[in-house]
């Protein structure tokens, strides 16, 4: 158990006095705590914003565990006391953080993301097969960590809009880009035995394009492809870009997976190589992107809504998003927004 000891030490040592830290530093040095500690601790964030308040929250957690010797059974105990304690204020302070949601919209995520009859299936999108139960739904809790259902669901009703504006137009007269979603099984199939393309070639047949947008191949009926990723612990989210001939690499932490994009490159040749009447060509040529200029995650478990967000944006706009108006203070309103679209199966309209 010294090692425990000095693994939190250390982390305490790093992180210093809250008043006289880059707060970015306390979570990096919390964090890498939390890496080596294991499942012993959880951050206690009530303040999304990272404040002093969240530098001065996370010593103190790392202080306890020195004081508690390295006994996980201690630990563990305390983890459970404050998670008891933040459960009973998570309703009041879930109705601060969104005020500003009208009282329908509040009450219905309150409801929803209630796990206590689990098994219930609150919605479920007919064309993909797709239910999620409340289980599902209290993944869009305050700190919960979205789940494959959630995502895949989500990016369904992204594929809806996408099907209302090719054949009623964008009622805004804005021009958008046609685009195909991939669900999160595509990134599972393309890593398989070294991006054999046969995992993925039914996929894309004019048959299944046809149930889903119409499309007779999948580069000629669309300007985008978007996939979200699932690297096991973080999610992000991925774009083949037909209109800019370009693969784009979206991650929240600003990390760039090189491999991903490449694999993506190769699908892409494969499918044009495969298809006939496509008009892709010299694929290989196309750069990859890795945009540093977005929104930025500053916790660790907000990955998934950044992801299902630089998807629903990447969806109406032709080119890389100018602006993408949203940031890290917005997580609990897109929760709550997420939850409600995904109760009435429809993306919001948004200019």
């Amino acid at each position: 158990m010294r090692a425990v000891q000095d693994v939190a030490a250390g982390a305490r040592s790093d992180a210093g006095e809250a008043d006289n830290v880059d707060n970015d530093e306390v979570i990096r040095s919390y964090y890498a705590a939390v890496e080596k500690l294991g499942p012993l601790v959880r951050v206690p964030v009530s303040d999304m914003r990272f404040s002093t308040k969240f530098a001065t929250r996370s010593r103190d957690v790392v202080d306890n565990l020195v004081r508690f010797g390295g006994h996980a059974s201690a630990a563990a105990t305390a983890q459970q006391q404050q998670e008891e304690e933040e459960q009973t204020e998570l309703e009041d302070e879930i109705l601060r953080d969104f005020e500003h949601q009208d009282d329908v919209a509040r009450e219905r995520y309150l409801d929803a993301i209630n796990a206590n009859n689990g098994v219930e299936i609150m919605c479920s999108h007919i064309r993909d097969r797709l239910d999620l139960t409340r289980r599902d739904l209290s993944r869009l809790n305050k700190q919960g960590w979205l789940n494959d259902e959630v995502i895949n669901c989500y990016v369904a009703l992204l594929q809806d809009r996408d099907l209302a504006w090719r054949r009623d137009g964008d009622p805004g007269g804005r021009r958008r880009p046609r685009c195909h979603f991939f669900n999160t099984l595509f990134y599972n199939k393309l890593f398989q035995d070294s991006h054999k393309y046969s995992y993925l070639e039914r996929w894309t047949r004019a048959k299944k394009l046809a149930k889903v947008h119409g499309g007779k191949t999948l580069f000629d009926s669309c300007d985008k492809i978007i996939a979200p990723i699932h690297k096991g612990n973080h999610w992000c989210c991925a774009v083949i870009d037909l209109e800019a001939q370009a693969f784009v690499y979206y991650d929240s932490f600003k990390s760039e997976d090189h491999d991903c994009l490449q694999a993506m490159k190769q699908f892409a040749i494969d499918e044009a190589r495969t298809r006939e009447n496509t008009h892709i060509n010299d694929v290989e040529s196309w750069p990859v992107v890795f945009p540093h200029d977005i929104p930025e995650q500053r916790n660790g478990w907000d990955c998934g809504v950044f992801a299902a967000t630089y998807a629903e944006v990447e969806s109406r706009c032709m080119g890389r998003p100018k602006h993408f108006g949203f940031d890290q203070r917005d997580m609990p309103d897109l929760r709550v927004r997420m939850c409600v679209e995904l109760l009435d199966q429809k993306v919001g309209y948004v200019g």
